[in-house]
């Protein structure tokens, strides 16, 4: 095993190096743009949409449809609750009622991300590696995705939780909830394709200043510790629970 494959070659391995990457160039620059106009615009709505490739799941051609998107996803916001079943179901409701103005499929996974840029507490996006990695639901559309929030019930809290405090002394502006979610994204990757994100996050991180790139590597050490068996797959838990009967 080469020296980059024994840094980078599971999904806990590439969890925080992946997400602060992904915050430099995406969520960190939305984020403070969102800030400064205390909610989402039109634009801020279609620079998200673009950035997490999700902007076709929206229907509608029509002048105004990104206000119009915005303006749901603000009425969102303003009913989030700390349930996260719950906002699951607001999610799917709203990405209905997108659909109902705009036609085109029901962005369900979309709105989700976008309402993250509002509300991040607690909340993750829903993306299908994420699922796959968590859950043993087919299909996709609302059920899928509602299973997906269901299952983070078991113990995403706790993990996000134990992860925070040392987050917060690298980069206090990254949530520990999304390096959560990187980890179940890697983890429900094909592992050719997981390779190879993990080799260009390894690229990235040899590009960095080395004092960076070192601090980073420190901090990854105890995400690393965290994360390793920390979310089981539904089928792990099925068979522990027979094992244990």
């Amino acid at each position: 095993m080469t020296a980059r494959k024994a840094l980078l070659h599971t999904a806990e391995q590439g969890a925080f190096p992946g997400y602060y990457r992904f915050w430099l160039s995406i969520d960190g620059p939305l984020s403070r743009a969102i800030d400064k106009s205390k909610g989402l615009t039109g634009n801020s709505a279609r620079e998200i949409s673009n950035a997490y490739s999700v902007a076709r799941t929206f229907g509608g051609t029509c002048e105004g449809k990104w206000d119009c998107i915005a303006s749901h996803i603000n009425g969102l916001a303003n009913k989030w609750t700390k349930n996260r079943r719950l906002n699951a179901a607001f999610c799917i409701e709203t990405a209905k009622d997108i659909q109902g103005d705009l036609g085109g499929c029901s962005p369900y996974s979309a709105v989700t991300k976008l309402i993250w840029f509002l509300r991040p507490e607690g909340w993750t996006v829903y993306d299908s590696y994420a699922s796959r990695a968590l859950t043993t639901a087919g299909g996709g559309g609302a059920k899928r995705l509602f299973e997906f929030y269901n299952e983070l019930e078991i113990s995403f809290d706790e993990v996000a939780s134990r992860i925070m405090p040392h987050v917060e002394k690298f980069e206090p502006r990254i949530r520990a909830e999304r390096i959560v979610d990187q980890y179940l994204v890697l983890r429900g990757m094909e592992p050719s394709k997981r390779l190879s994100r993990l080799q260009a996050i390894e690229d990235w991180l040899t590009c960095l200043p080395t004092s960076l790139s070192t601090s980073i590597r420190k901090h990854n050490k105890v995400a690393i510790s965290n994360l390793r068996g920390s979310i089981p797959h539904r089928h792990e838990r099925l068979r522990r629970l027979r094992d244990q009967s």
